[in-house]
């Protein structure tokens, strides 16, 4: 019997046929696919690459052996980490064009319908160097002479060119741009993979500026009988000195004859400092002159006339102290020719210059010889030495050498004390020790033997030192290390001295002046100001014993002019009142004019004020470099708020012309001068005060053009210079074009037209300056600039109304003009400012508002310019923020302001928006809010409490009520914010609950801000049966209080209505059930009395019925 299959496992069979039959089909292809593949030859793949050493220039070769003939090869590329999709699938054995990073390739071998593979991984590296530059520059010196050099600072240029400037250049292979004028360029550098880089690069003008100092004459010995070196020192103005620089010497003989022309040149030599050395002829002990003509690298000529020569030899005798105020002799010889014979026509007995120097010939083949030492000094007496050089020129010269006898220096003073009667004495000598001092002489007071021997009283290096003696007069023998003889009498004034004594001095600032109290024994120990001038800013008396120094003198300053009172006590108790009048710093005359001359310049200065005491003057110059200012000549730094000294600053005298300064630059004259400091600091102080500033270039220069019109488009210009006058001046170029008008010593030109001009000025030193521009382009002479928005903060009533001062804009609106010459008004319109009409007030209060500014030119009242702006006012920050908070005691609270705002500052200090608080009390958060560059400050208080778990200790009530009963509840020492429930659901602030009802309660407390745990408490409310039926039914046979139970010690008295006691009972007993004894009492009321447990007492009655 045939089984007939169920259609699911019909299906799975021939799903097994079929899944069958496609493993077979599969494994019929595999073998063929091994079959054919025997059939190809195992090739090799071989690669090589270049790295990337431009942007994409990577490149693979692919290399194959062992192929089969006939056989095509294809590549398939990929680039890790990406296996899925190639970049590249190609014949050729040759890829381009890849970046650095790691490839597969997979090669395959096709002969259809077979095939074989080959696959290898190459990596591509980064060799990629950045290309980076830098430019340099050359100034334009002499025009259209600048530089511009490109700096290769990372990878390699090809070509270089300038494609924006005053001038542009094609491309080139040098990184050198050679006669640039001065401008703003930008570069553009291409590297050796194509790629560019731009950079810009400003060169500007540095004009040769230089001076040429006065004559010099370096010869010790000449160089010729008939020639003498002269030196110039060739000094920079400004950035460096530039060679060549070609020179001449003009040289007028004594004699009239033809002038002697020496040219000369200098190729190289220190860029800041450098000398003309030159040797011309010499005309002996006879007065001519020379002019020197200094061409400078760019042809600017700068003339040195009119230099004198006076030069004759020179003999010089010296004499040099050596020991025991004996001297030798220093002999020195200048303008000669060597060798020189030297004869002594007159010396002192017993002098032989062989002696004295055993190389003496007679004949003197240097500059200088010396006859003696220190110690082998000559005689005293006349010399006379007379020498005669190479040339046969002769001079003499005579000196006297004598005794100089020392002096000693006495010094007796009174010890300390408020009645010393003793004191010290001190003797010196100037540079020499004593060896033996005797006392000869002394007061009857003075216990000691005469004569005395106290040598033991010498101290080296600082004399004789005879303390704590009696006073009186002394007289001492004393002999020094030379055996000279000293009689020195000493007197010590014997006075027990209370004066005080005062003076006063101008102090530093304008106006104010400084005192000094001194007593003259013991010191001060107390001064106090009782009266002082009106405007004294303390309350009187006011008490400056701080300012006493360490040595007991009072000194103070900042004080206004006027009279003063002072109060002093010594430190003998001794008190003084003095009365001082202090008169403040003031100037009755400060002038200056400075004479400008070609190459120096003279100054005349005169200052005149009440300050005198150590007064002094001094000039300096500025280093534009350092911003510090020295010595004019030297450069020595000087240090400021330090007392100037020669060595970096320039004594002057008052009321006196200073000539020929050769100096250039910025200079300013200082004035220092001693007062009285505060006492706790130091007893003087100095005052540095700069007099005057003023600059002396030397050379002409133009500062540029201003111009003179207010509208229209012809033009009045003038020519801003600063040089030495006369000054000539020209137009010698219009547009490029010859144009000439000559304008003699007036700097203004009138009626241009709108173009470019070339300006050419000439100053009286025949130095010539060019300066050319577009008058079109000149700014007007009265500007407004333009403001940003006035932005002010409204205040915490936030109306929008605000206060504005307008005048605070003035500067900015001004600019660089002069608030002093120009004048700003304000108003609410364009027309009215046009007008000038309405101007408004300088305090003015407005909402947001447009505001047109206007400023007159000071001497031309139809030239003005007008601005506007707006005020505008910012609303007050607010915080949405609460005001009460609280925490639980033994924690903390953590509060967090708005965002939003630019700063936040707490009142106990803390800051940030984020504040944490442990103690409770009222705090302000001060924050501000920024608009357009403009800090709005608002406040906002708050005030935290500390709060605590309520705890319970007392609850009242007033009971015996059926429905009118109350609850009140007390706590113990509750800090926090409660509530108060008898349901646990509904809760209330107040702690009393009316018209309850009797019976069971519990009462619960909370704390509002979270702070446990809560409170609760039983309570009840009592309350009596208004009768009772003593029947025996089972209800009411008994009276007793309701809810008793709750106090064990409540006690119940029942009474009739005569006051008689007839039963007692207890909380926990049933009640009166109507007996006495036993028996029933009658129906009627009875009155009852209840003690409670806590003493009170409560009365009440009922009725009993049968």
């Amino acid at each position: 019997m045939k089984k007939k299959l169920h259609n699911t496992n019909f299906k799975e069979y021939k799903s097994s046929i079929f899944i069958g039959a496609k493993l077979f089909l599969l494994l019929l292809i595999c073998l063929f696919s091994l079959q054919a593949n025997a059939q190809l030859s195992e090739f090799t793949l071989q690669i090589t690459k270049t790295d990337e050493t431009c942007p994409g220039n990577g490149t693979l070769n692919f290399i194959t052996t062992n192929t089969t003939p006939g056989a095509t090869l294809n590549y398939r590329v990929y680039k890790l980490p990406n296996l899925v999709n190639e970049i590249a699938s190609i014949s050729a054995s040759f890829i381009g064009g890849l970046s650095n990073g790691t490839y597969q390739i997979v090669a395959t071998q096709t002969l259809s319908p077979d095939f074989n593979t080959q696959t290898q991984e190459i990596t591509i590296s980064n060799a990629l160097v950045p290309f980076d530059i830098s430019l340099s520059s050359t100034n334009a010196i002499c025009g259209n002479d600048a530089t511009i050099t490109a700096n290769i600072t990372s990878g390699t240029a090809v070509s270089y060119e300038i494609i924006s400037g005053p001038v542009t250049r094609p491309i080139q292979t040098s990184n050198v741009f050679t006669a640039l004028p001065a401008g703003t360029y930008q570069v553009r550098v291409y590297d050796n993979c194509g790629e560019a880089l731009v950079e810009t690069r400003a060169v500007f003008t540095t004009t040769p500026e230089m001076t040429i100092r006065p004559i010099m004459f370096p010869d010790i010995e000449l160089p010729g009988c008939n020639l003498i070196t002269v030196l110039h020192e060739i000094h920079s103005n400004n950035s460096s000195i530039h060679y060549p620089i070609q020179y001449e010497f003009t040289i007028y003989p004594p004699d009239n004859s033809a002038p002697v022309i020496i040219p000369g040149v200098l190729t190289s030599g220190d860029p800041q400092l450098w000398a003309i050395y030159e040797i011309i002829p010499f005309y002996h002990d006879q007065i001519y002159s020379y002019d020197l003509k200094v061409t400078d690298y760019c042809g600017l000529i700068y003339n040195v006339n009119n230099n004198i020569i006076n030069q004759k030899i020179n003999l010089l005798i010296a004499p040099r102290e050596a020991d025991c105020n004996n001297y030798f002799l220093d002999v020195q010889l200048t303008k000669y020719r060597g060798p020189t014979t030297i004869t002594f026509t007159q010396s002192p007995p017993g002098f032989d210059p062989i002696v004295y120097n055993p190389l003496f010939t007679g004949i003197l083949t240097s500059s200088e010889i010396t006859f003696g030492d220190e110690t082998n000094y000559v005689p005293m007496g006349d010399y006379t030495i007379e020498i005669t050089d190479a040339c046969g020129r002769t001079t003499s010269q005579s000196i006297t050498i004598e005794y100089v006898e020392l002096q000693p220096t006495i010094n007796a003073t009174q010890t300390g004390g408020c009645a010393s009667t003793t004191g010290n004495i001190k003797i010196k000598l100037p540079n020499r020790e004593f060896t033996t001092a005797t006392i000869i002489s002394a007061p009857i007071e003075y216990t000691g033997a005469l004569p005395q021997n106290i040598a033991n009283f010498i101290v080296p290096n600082d004399g004789l030192q005879f303390n704590n003696v009696p006073a009186g007069t002394y007289i001492f023998i004393l002999y020094d290390t030379c055996g000279y003889e000293y009689t020195v009498e000493a007197t010590i004034v014997n006075s027990t001295n209370n004066e005080v004594g005062f003076n006063s001095r101008p102090d530093c600032e304008i106006g104010k002046g400084g005192v000094r109290i001194r007593a003259a024994a013991n010191g001060l120990v107390s001064v106090i100001i009782t009266t002082a001038p009106a405007g004294f800013s303390q309350t009187l008396p006011f008490d400056v014993s701080a300012e006493i120094g360490t040595n007991g003198n009072f000194t103070m300053n900042n004080f206004i002019p006027g009279n003063y009172t002072f109060n002093t006590i010594n430190g003998c108790g001794s008190a003084k009142t003095l009365f001082i009048t202090v008169t403040g710093y003031s100037v009755t005359t400060d002038e200056f004019e400075l004479f400008q001359h070609c190459g120096s310049f003279d100054f005349f200065f005169n200052h005149i004020s009440n300050s005198l005491a150590g007064q002094s003057f001094w000039l300096q110059k500025l280093d534009p470099f350092t911003n510090t200012w020295g010595h004019p000549q030297t450069n020595v730094v000087y240090t400021e708020n330090t007392l100037p000294n020669p060595e970096n600053s320039l004594p002057l005298t008052n009321n006196t012309t200073l000539y020929n300064l050769t100096y250039t630059g910025t200079f300013r004259i200082l004035k220092r001068f001693e007062t009285f400091d505060n006492g706790s600091t130091s007893e003087l102080k100095n005052c540095l005060i700069t007099l005057k500033e003023f600059d002396y270039l030397g050379i002409l220069k133009i500062d540029g053009l201003e111009s003179l019109t207010c509208n229209g488009e012809i033009s009045d210009v003038r020519v801003l210079i600063d040089g030495v006058p006369p000054f000539a001046f020209k137009i010698i170029e219009k547009n490029g074009q010859p144009f000439f008008i000559y304008n003699g010593n007036s700097p203004i030109f009138t009626n241009l037209d709108p173009a470019v001009y070339k300006f050419e000025v000439s100053d009286g030193c025949g130095v010539i300056r060019t300066y050319e521009f577009d008058v079109a382009l000149l700014p007007p002479p009265v500007f407004a600039n333009q403001l940003n928005n006035f932005v002010v903060c409204d205040d915490s009533s936030d109306d929008g109304i605000e206060n504005f001062t307008l005048s605070t804009l003035n500067s900015q609106i001004l600019g660089n003009q002069s608030p002093t010459t120009y004048s700003v008004s304000y108003y609410e319109t364009a027309s009215d400012a046009n007008s000038e009409i309405n101007a408004l007030p300088e305090y003015y209060s407005s909402g947001n508002q447009q505001i047109f500014a206007r400023v007159n030119h000071p001497t031309n009242l139809d030239c003005f310019a007008i601005t506007d702006f707006n005020l505008e006012v910012k609303e007050y920050p607010l915080l949405n923020l609460d005001r009460n908070f609280s925490f639980c005691d033994n924690s903390n609270i953590t509060i967090t302001a708005d965002p939003g705002y630019n700063s936040y500052v707490w009142s106990d200090g803390q800051i940030g928006k984020t504040a944490t608080f442990e103690q409770p009390g009222i705090y302000t958060l001060t924050f501000t809010k920024e608009y357009e560059n403009t800090l709005c400050t608002a406040k906002h208080q708050i005030e935290i409490k500390q709060s605590n778990a309520p705890k319970i200790n007392q609850i009242t009530v007033t009971d015996w009520t059926d429905s009118n009963n109350t609850i009140s509840v007390f706590l113990e020492n509750g800090i926090g914010d409660y509530e108060y429930s008898i349901d646990n659901v509904n809760f209330q602030s107040e702690n009393t609950f009316y018209g309850l009802q009797t019976g069971s309660y519990t009462v619960f407390v909370k704390d509002k801000n979270g702070c446990g745990p809560d409170a609760e408490e039983a309570v009840f409310l009592l309350t009596y049966p208004k009768f009772f039926t003593p029947n025996a039914d089972g209800y009411n046979d008994f009276w007793r209080i309701k809810f008793s139970m709750m106090e064990p010690n409540m006690i119940v008295y029942i009474f009739d209505r005569y006051g008689k006691l007839i039963t007692g009972f207890g909380a926990k007993d049933p009640g009166w059930d109507g007996t006495l004894n036993g028996y029933a009492l009658p129906s009627t009321d009875y009155w009852f009395l209840v003690k409670r447990e806590n003493g009170k007492e409560h009365r009440g009655h009922f009725a009993m019925k049968r």
